[in-house]
């Protein structure tokens, strides 16, 4: 698996399994002999050939007459340029070439401390002092002035005077307090006012659960006629029902048809009078159906068994005779 390595800064590398990883390095340089750091990924392959080659130029400062590519450089990455014989160090990354490496000077020739004009020295082309005229020292000219201090701080404000007395309190004034005024006299009440009138300009029929109508002379003298659909009330009573075809639905449904087929569906017991039915139920549960009235019947739904059966008032038994 990739693994991590760190920069000083702390910024992260991530190193990839089986290649030997080349950012740093360029391998093209010094006729595809290369020039940088390899670091090699895990199960990469001739992995002691790249860390070898990375000891023996790191130990030399990149010694050569290229420098290590911008695009492998490291920041603070040392070259020696082998034939200005100049030691390099990479201050940035922000410009190219030779104008990211800056040079590390190191004297030629022992100068005596002290000021030299511009004639007295000799430097090359890398920067290098390589001769100095003796005994041409002077003294320095003389520093600037240095800034006028800073103003120092305000005094402080000094104590507030102390409050003048009090004046002394006025006398109140005299007086006593006014009558009270008379109370007035009730009001008589008003007139009541005339009867409202008005005429009825418009009247409607609203259709709800099935119900709809018509009016003729809504502005006048209003005869409205109803029309029933399919109507949905909530609930109906009366003592006598007369239909040809009736459907219940719910948890019990009933359905009476043309053929005056009365059909019952029951999640529980079905009462005809002093006739009680079960739907369909398994051996196991109508063993424990025992506060029916005797004489109910129902239906064991068991393979091997499936029959009719009734209740004699304290167990279940088949329409044999047998207990079931």
């Amino acid at each position: 698996m990739p693994y991590n390595i760190y920069k000083s800064d702390g910024s992260t590398i991530v190193v990839l399994d089986n290649v030997v990883d080349q950012s740093f390095n360029d391998p093209t340089a010094n006729g595809g002999k290369g020039i940088g750091i390899q670091v090699p990924g895990l199960y990469s392959l001739d992995y002691v050939t790249s860390i070898a080659q990375n000891f023996l130029q790191l130990a030399e400062n990149f010694c050569g007459s290229t420098m290590p590519p911008d695009g492998n450089a490291l920041q603070g990455q040392l070259w020696f340029n082998k034939n200005s014989e100049i030691l390099y160090v990479r201050t940035t990354d922000s410009l190219s070439d030779l104008a990211n490496w800056q040079h590390i000077l190191v004297g030629d020739t022992t100068v005596t401390a002290g000021f030299y004009s511009s004639a007295d020295i000799i430097v090359n082309a890398e920067g290098r002092i390589t001769s100095a005229v003796s005994g041409s020292s002077s003294t320095g000219a003389t520093g600037a002035t240095g800034p006028i201090g800073a103003t120092g701080p305000i005094g402080a404000t000094g104590p507030i005077g102390a409050t003048g007395p009090v004046g002394a309190t006025g006398a109140t004034g005299a007086g006593t307090t006014g009558a009270t005024g008379v109370t007035g006299a009730t009001g008589a009440s008003g007139a009541s006012g005339a009867g409202g009138s008005g005429s009825v300009t418009s009247i409607s029929v609203v259709t709800a659960n099935g119900v709809s109508g018509t009016i003729t002379n809504p502005t006048t003298t209003p005869a409205i006629t109803l029309n029933l659909g399919a109507i949905t009330p909530t609930s109906v009573t009366t003592t006598s029902l007369n239909v040809q075809n009736l459907t219940f639905t719910g948890a019990g449904a009933v359905t009476i048809n043309s053929n005056n087929d009365l059909n019952l569906t029951a999640t529980g017991s079905i009462n005809l009078g002093s006739l009680t039915t079960l739907p369909s139920r398994t051996r196991a549960v109508l063993i424990t159906i025992l506060s029916v009235p005797g004489g109910t019947m129902a239906y064991c739904s068991d393979v091997g068994i499936a029959c009719p059966v009734w209740f004699n008032g304290t167990a279940w038994y088949k329409m044999t005779g047998t207990a079931l």
